[in-house]
């Protein structure tokens, strides 16, 4: 059980599961970053943003393109304040918002993805839908690196050299991850929640600086929950 807040679209938030664990030293220099080369943080930053507009304002044919519109973008001011709290805190690791089919959640996660845009060189912010991740192919981890054009075999290594470097930095990688209820298939579902589940699990053994927000309908998320 780990470190969770969950928030639905009407502003209500509870809090559950375990506290981060306290900051562990990791080594440094053990004669250069495994896997693959990490960009400097400038460059992570600017790519981030890059994809994210690409991804929510020119790609025509990407989901979140065509349910996110900003200009007629309705907001909920308790839930984003709620969230911003969470991006500041340093006990919970995952912010969860729940609601019904058709309330939102979606243009809610990308509102806030872009928020933080805007907070460049502390928040670096990625997003992914659900529906897309074929983990029988690529793991988890290796979904998060590319989506800051980091290729990598070796994708545990090099995602510890990344957030330690955002560590090193006082910056987080925030990950949001649209629609988990949308996972195709009950072996996707259980490959998911293990990899989410260990990925957690290794993110609060060494405190790295590593926050998610995922969304998922009301009625699927126990089983979600219950499972990871």
């Amino acid at each position: 059980d780990h470190s969770i807040v969950i928030g639905n679209l009407h502003g209500n938030v509870t809090f559950g599961g375990g506290e981060r664990q306290p900051a562990t030293e990791v080594g440094k220099g053990d004669g250069g970053t495994p896997g693959a080369a990490i960009p400097d943080i400038k460059s992570l930053f600017a790519h981030s943003n890059k994809t994210l507009r690409q991804t929510l304002v020119e790609d025509a044919e990407n989901e979140f393109y065509r349910k996110y519109i900003s200009q007629v973008y309705t907001g909920r001011e308790d839930t984003e304040e709620k969230f911003q709290r969470f991006i500041r805190q340093d006990k919970y690791r995952c912010y969860v918002v729940t609601g019904k089919a058709g309330k939102g959640k979606t243009s809610l996660l990308c509102h806030l993805a872009t928020s933080l845009m805007d907070m460049q060189g502390s928040h670096l912010p990625i997003l992914i839908n659900s529906p897309e991740l074929n983990l029988e192919q690529d793991t988890l981890v290796q979904v998060i690196l590319r989506q800051l054009d980091i290729d990598a075999r070796e994708d545990i290594e090099t995602f510890e050299a990344l957030v330690r470097i955002l560590g090193e930095q006082h910056a987080q990688l925030v990950v949001f991850i649209d629609a988990i209820n949308e996972l195709h298939g009950q072996r996707v579902f259980e490959n998911f929640n293990h990899q989410f589940d260990e990925l957690l699990k290794l993110i609060n053994r060494h405190n790295y600086p590593v926050l998610f927000c995922i969304s998922c309908r009301s009625e699927f998320w126990p089983q979600f929950s219950a499972n990871s």
